[in-house]
């Protein structure tokens, strides 16, 4: 339920979404005020509101603005780190629904966090690395989950299949964090590598404390504001970019709400 109503809501908050919203019931009332003149004032209200979404997306750099605070959070683990005992990367950086398709998995944001795991693969060459991410078996039995799919892409890179484990039901953060937790049993305070998109850092983070890998590091690999051109006009682009800072900081209040998360803004 909780999933089913997160994926609801999110869609319903995107910026973008509420941005049509406005927009649609601006031009509704402005044309029923025909008959209501009194609806000319809440059709010019909501018409206004609707435009200046637009104009704060496509002209300023409040998109990037809110991505920042997320992106640099968490700091990419110290070299002189003791080595991990293992690796964890999130699905979500490939479309496994591709390679029916095409042959091969397509790259999504956030793909540089399957690059990433097959350094760190090199660097730790003991190590296990977790694979999580659900996703649909095909009419000819291959399996098309998240999971599966940054598993051949890493076959690719020359991680070897032996030390990957895959856990394929995940749907969401939370389910990441629990049906790892669930497959490996880390032990208390063992020393994991989570890899994700910087962006998605706080609240992986939080979601996994809170299912029990109280010794998880942070690993994110970089994100939109890496460059620190803030004020690049993003155009078209700022709606993706505003779009996917809410949905993280609504996942965050979210999360914390329902206790999948440890803090409101984990910090490391």
């Amino acid at each position: 339920m909780f999933f089913t109503l997160s994926k609801l809501a999110g869609s319903m908050m995107r910026p973008s979404a509420v941005m049509v919203a406005l927009i649609l019931l601006g031009l509704a009332l402005l044309w029923a005020a025909r008959r209501r003149p009194a609806l000319v004032r809440w059709g010019r209200l909501s018409l206004g509101l609707g435009l200046a979404i637009v104009l704060a997306a496509a002209l300023t750099p409040v998109g990037r603005l809110a991505l920042l605070a997320l992106e640099t959070r968490f700091p990419v683990a110290d070299p002189a780190s003791p080595p991990p005992v293992g690796i964890v990367l999130l699905g979500g950086p490939t479309d496994a629904r591709a390679e029916a398709t095409i042959g091969t998995a397509k790259f999504l944001r956030g793909a540089e966090a399957v690059v990433e795991t097959a350094r760190l693969a090199r660097k730790y060459p003991d190590v296990p690395i977790v694979l999580t991410g659900t996703g649909p078996v095909g009419p000819d039995g291959v399996d098309y989950s998240e999971a599966a799919s940054m598993m051949r892409l890493l076959e690719e890179m020359g991680v070897a299949r032996d030390r990957l484990v895959l856990e394929r039901r995940a749907r969401d953060t939370w389910e990441n964090a629990r049906f790892s937790h669930e497959m490996v049993r880390p032990a208390p305070g063992a020393r994991w590598l989570l890899v994700t998109a910087s962006w998605h850092m706080p609240r992986s983070i939080g979601a996994f404390r809170a299912a029990g890998w109280d010794g998880v590091v942070a690993h994110p690999t970089p994100g939109e504001t890496a460059t620190g051109d803030l004020w690049r006009p993003p155009v078209g682009y700022g709606f993706t970019i505003l779009d996917l800072a809410a949905r993280e900081w609504q996942g965050l209040i979210g999360y914390r709400l329902t206790g999948r998360s440890t803090a409101l803004f984990p910090a490391p």
